[in-house]
């Protein structure tokens, strides 16, 4: 896809966040050891500085990357106002889930998609599956 364009900002932070995130849970691992009057924190301590300049590195990279985004509020409110009879399909397959559908989060998704393709409003489609009635009636 030539046209498009990587915030690689976005993906700088996330590349340092790779790098760091196992020398962040070896500093929690050291707090098990921390009371134990050992030394088997002394090697990984020595490292501390750099999670906090790589932290520090992050942030300002964040900072800069946020201040390039604009927000065009007429489409964000046109894909809203598109998709938000979809978003009923989150809460439908908890519910569902709750309720003991055995295949709770793949009905939804079919549902959604069926929905999506033929037009129709999910809200208004799942009251008509009669697979579902039994979930839906029990529902408070």
């Amino acid at each position: 896809m030539p046209h498009k364009v990587n915030p690689w900002e976005f993906e700088h932070v996330k590349s340092m966040w790779k790098a760091f995130m196992p020398r962040i849970s070896t500093i929690f691992m050291d707090e098990i050891s921390e009371h134990q009057r050992d030394l088997t924190n002394s090697a990984s301590g020595r490292f501390l500085l750099e999670l906090f300049v790589a932290f520090d590195h992050s942030i300002n990279w964040l900072k800069e990357a946020l201040t390039k985004i604009t927000v065009n509020e007429e489409n964000v409110r046109k894909h809203v106002e598109s998709s938000k009879d979809e978003i009923v399909a989150q809460p439908l397959y908890i519910l569902l889930a709750i309720y003991g559908h055995p295949d709770a989060y793949d009905y939804a998704r079919k549902m959604a998609y069926e929905t999506r393709k033929s037009g129709r409003k999910l809200t208004e489609t799942i009251w008509e599956d009669e697979n579902i009635k039994p979930y839906l009636e029990r529902m408070t």
